[in-house]
């Protein structure tokens, strides 16, 4: 009845008390009437709107319930509660959702209530430990007068908190803690600190923001690493070859977000047309536990419009920012435009420059810099109707034949100079050569780009070392990501439902599923499920249906912030001779909505499957009536809102229709113990991610990492070769320990990704550092063999030293040879490694 007169618009009596009841249910010790109360509670979003124009003060006094409940429930800490927990918590999320933004930010009549405010405090008491969760938890409580609730922490005869804040380092701690939670070594997973994170969340990705441009199907972004990258561009999903390009490394920020930083080409058709960029730009990717988000950052060289400011606008203090600010506006076509103050035919000097008088020797650029100033500045002028090229008058007269000796003076001095210049100008001394402007310098290694974008966030610096670390580049890390990509692991739950029409006299399943149109009651009700979407170009949640569908075929699909639905109408799929395409989806959904004419009762046994838990039978009446009725499995636990004999008339009967089919399928999932929603699946995606693949490197190692991506690769051939060699040498128990006062050895070094042309031979180096021949050899796939080999001592240790430090940095094998006179015998080779001083 509270739902019918909020959806018509029909003020009564009884609807502050009906939501009284309701808002009172929610600290109901019984759990099962506390979620049923939950669920309708959530349903009036859907109605929102409707009751803000009614009531104004209803929707903030729902909210306000709900953080009741949710910080009393938080008081017990009983494992029992936690599914009571969960459920305010979404509750909450969708209220919120379901409100502007700027009646959120505002107090109630009263002044006492700041809605985000409260809402935040809750969830940091969530997240809070249980010592430091009784410190929030204390400012809380009630005056229950259902359904206007005040919290006594923020009401007017408590003014102290409202006029505090949550100061910095609380909301620094909230977000550390919403980071960290789960996200440990060893911990736990707990449902309420994963929920409430989830919550935080997506309150501050989406709060304000949604839908989206492209529409409410689409909640992430698409875009991988391969894409716009030149050298990836054979590539149509993720896989290992993005670990051979330069330009993309992958980050662990606060053990709950996996960054991969891309530097692509700049794209100018994503810049404003007057500015100048650099020719790269960095693509940082996004995904934690709401999604995927993807951002492109460009460094901008140069202003977005050069405009002069009329001479009324131009302050001191604060104005001038503003007059700043307005000179240069957008239009409607996107670009920048100036606004139209001054005179048509008003041409403002420019200041001088000097490339534009390199030729013009007999110009003065002094002066026209005064007459510049002069005019962009006229507070500057000393003496009014005289400028600042002019000299200033002197009112005294002895001071005025000073002036005109002193002028004498200076005449006779610049004829003196000239007369030497024209004597000594043919000198080489009285030349010099004029100055040039440097040319532009770009970025000579890969990965600038991307890293200067970090640096300037100061995601590099210490203090955020903790924070960011980067990832393992396997195999395993690959396919983690594209777990973490695909459809069922998103932000929001998806759920299917069946949608048939049976016709007069049709009571077997094959003459059921041949129907392609129903009346229009029936169409009428489809349409209100949901909107139409086209199957061939929808890119949310399908139901299972494939994209490369029936071209023209739709369906109807419902989404909001939350959750996404799909229905399968019979009446619009395919048909097909053996109706398989039909059976195959409406036989594996768990819900099915049942639309019949027919004068018998619906059965279960006509459409037998494995699923199909709860049906959902509507049967026309009268006047625009309808009545409901419910089958379900004996295991499948109580939902709402409808109940089986209800009456609905048609204004209501799509949403409450909607609303009980995504309920009875929350209540069949709750059943299987180890079901998780999406955002419990991502944060244990991510958790796996960081436990496995974070390494720990020290800063100096990060540092050069993140310089160049490509000295992270792991190679299984080179780790097991490194391994061998590292074991070999380890239990050499000859092996001797290098003097003090002797010159380290020398090492001649093997490139083990070069082909040598004389495999299995030896060969001889002479060239100019007068090396001896050293026998080298080599396996049959060009590596150097983990064996001790024999050669001559060399000649020169310092040049072979530096032939050494020439090689590339990777992973080496070869001879270690010792100075003719050191009197140590050789030992065993000696691996090093890129990060490894070279002995």
């Amino acid at each position: 009845m509270v739902f019918s007169d909020f959806i018509r618009c029909k003020p009564s009596s009884h609807l502050r008390q009906g939501m009284g009841i309701l808002l009172g249910t929610l600290q109901f010790p019984d759990i099962s009437i506390l979620l049923a109360a939950v669920d309708v509670i959530s349903l009036l979003t859907s109605v929102a709107s409707q009751m803000r124009k009614m009531f104004a003060d209803m929707p903030s006094s729902i909210i306000q319930q709900l953080c009741l409940a949710i910080s009393s429930f938080l008081n017990y800490n009983v494992e029992s509660h936690h599914q009571a927990l969960v459920a305010l918590m979404l509750c909450l999320r969708d209220w919120m959702m379901a409100l502007p933004l700027a009646e959120m930010q505002q107090a109630d009549r009263q002044g006492t209530v700041d809605l985000l405010r409260m809402v935040f405090k809750v969830i940091q008491s969530a997240l809070s430990p249980q010592n430091v969760r009784q410190e929030v938890l204390t400012r809380l409580s009630t005056t229950v007068v259902p359904p206007k609730v005040i919290i006594l922490g923020l009401s007017p005869n408590n003014s102290s908190d409202r006029s505090q804040p949550l100061s910095e380092r609380s909301l620094r701690t909230m977000h550390q803690r919403a980071a960290s939670d789960g996200s440990g070594e060893g911990k736990q997973f707990d449902p309420v600190a994963i929920a409430a994170k989830s919550v935080l969340n997506h309150l501050l990705s989406f709060l304000g923001h949604f839908p989206f441009h492209c529409g409410a199907a689409q909640m992430g972004s698409n875009v991988a690493e391969y894409h716009d990258s030149p050298s990836l561009q054979y590539l149509d999903e993720l896989s290992a070859d993005i670990f051979l390009s330069p330009r993309v490394q992958f980050f662990i920020y606060n053990n709950s977000s996996i960054l991969s930083c891309v530097e692509i080409p700049t794209k100018s058709s994503g810049l404003p047309g007057s500015v100048m960029a650099g020719h790269l730009e960095c693509r940082i990717i996004v995904r934690d536990i709401t999604g995927k988000f993807v951002w492109d950052s460009a460094i901008l060289h140069g202003l977005l419009h050069e405009c002069v400011l009329p001479l009324a606008t131009i302050t001191m203090g604060s104005n001038l920012l503003e007059a700043t600010d307005n000179c240069a506006t957008l239009d409607e076509s996107g670009s920048f435009s100036s606004p139209a103050i001054l005179p048509d035919d008003y041409k403002p000097l420019s200041p001088p420059l000097w490339q534009t008088h390199m030729s013009c020797r007999d110009s003065d650029i002094l002066d026209e810099l005064l007459q510049y100033v002069e005019e962009s500045s006229p507070e500057c002028m000393s003496h009014i109707g005289v400028g600042l090229n002019r000299p200033a008058p002197c009112s005294d007269s002895e001071l005025t034949i000073k002036e005109e000796n002193i002028l004498k003076l200076l005449e006779r001095e610049t004829a003196t100079e000239a007369s030497h210049y024209q004597a000594t100008k043919s000198l080489p001394i009285m030349s010099s050569d004029t100055a040039k402007r440097p040319d532009q310098i770009t970025a000579s290694f890969a990965y600038h780009y991307c890293k200067l974008v970090m640096s300037h966030f100061g995601m590099f610096s210490w203090e955020q070392r903790p924070h960011l670390h980067l990832l393992e580049k396997t195999d395993q890390l690959i396919r983690e990501l594209k777990h973490l990509d695909a459809r069922n692991t998103q932000c929001r739950q998806t759920y299917k439902v069946a949608v048939m029409c049976v016709g007069y006299g049709q009571e077997d399943r094959d003459s059921i599923l041949k129907n392609t149109s129903g009346s229009r009651d029936f169409e009428d009700f489809v349409a209100g499920l949901g909107w139409e979407v086209d199957q061939a170009t929808h890119r949310g949640y399908m139901g299972g249906l494939e994209f490369k569908s029936t071209p023209g075929a739709t369906a109807p699909y419902f989404a909001t912030s939350s959750e996404e639905i799909f229905f399968h109408v019979s009446t619009r799929m395919l048909v097909t001779d053996d109706l398989s395409h039909k059976i195959r989806h409406i036989g594996n959904d768990e819900v099915h909505i049942v639309w019949s004419t027919h004068w018998r009762d619906y059965r279960r046994s006509i459409f037998k499957t494995q699923f199909g838990d709860v049906l959902i039978v509507i049967y026309p009446l009268p006047n625009h009536l309808y009545r409901i009725h419910i089958i379900k499995k004996t295991d499948v636990p109580q939902f709402g809102p409808l109940f089986d004999g209800a009456i609905v008339d048609h204004i209501s009967l799509p949403v409450l229709v909607r609303a009980t089919a995504i309920n009875a399928l929350r209540a069949r999932r709750d059943i299987n113990m180890a079901y998780r929603g999406r955002y419990e699946d991502r944060a244990r995606c991510i958790k796996s991610i960081v436990k496995k693949m974070k390494r720990r490197l020290c800063f100096e190692d990060f540092a050069i990492h993140c310089m160049h991506p490509m000295e992270l690769v792991t190679s299984p051939s080179h780790s097991s070769t490194r391994e061998n060699t590292t074991s070999h040498i380890s239990t050499s128990s000859n092996t001797p320990i290098p003097q003090l006062g002797v010159s380290p050895p020398v090492a001649n070094i093997v490139h083990p990704h070069i082909r040598s042309p004389m495999i299995n031979k030896t060969f001889s180096i002479d060239a100019a550092n007068k090396l001896t021949q050293d026998n080298i050899c080599m396996s049959e796939t060009g590596r150097p063999r983990a064996q001790t080999y024999s050669g001559r001592r060399e000649t020169s240790d310092k040049i072979a030293r530096k032939d050494v430090l020439s090689l590339p940095h990777t992973t080496y094998e070869g001879v270690v040879h010792q100075q003719p006179d050191s009197g140590v015998q050789p030992h065993t080779p000696t691996l090093c490694h890129s990060h490894d001083p070279v002995n």
